[in-house]
């Protein structure tokens, strides 16, 4: 049976491992983790909600709490999804892509900047010597 939390996790694990985050220092690991647990939340939803009609919305909000967490509505909407762990998966798949595609693509440009602001300070600097 598919485990929600516990893949969330492992999700999770995956994602800051990829980032090179796992060693981060407190709170800022803490901080990225909830971070990624939110767009997480967020995927998910909006995976899951996609294949929802009115009839379904109704009885999720009958039957769930005002602010319900995540877990609770994929246990709630397990029995009425088909193939609801294929599509939490696939979520999860496009997720990391966009998460790590994201990141590291703004990590390179940030070190491009930075290395070009170190050789024009460096220019500058030589330049004023003579």
């Amino acid at each position: 049976m598919f485990n929600f939390k516990e893949e969330c996790q492992k999700f999770i694990n995956s994602v800051m491992r990829a980032l090179g985050f796992e060693d981060l220092p407190e709170p800022k690991k803490t901080e990225i983790i909830q971070i990624i647990e939110k767009r997480t939340d967020q995927k998910i939803t909006i995976t899951l909600f996609s294949d929802l009609d009115k009839k379904m919305i109704a009885e999720l909000d009958k039957n769930l709490s005002d602010d319900p967490k995540i877990e609770e509505v994929v246990s709630f909407l397990s029995s009425k999804i088909h193939n609801i762990d294929e599509k939490i998966s696939q979520a999860f798949g496009d997720l990391y892509d966009e998460l790590v595609t994201d990141t590291l693509a703004i990590a390179k440009k940030a070190r491009e900047k930075m290395e070009a602001s170190s050789i024009n300070n460096s220019s500058d600097k030589s330049g004023n010597n003579n």
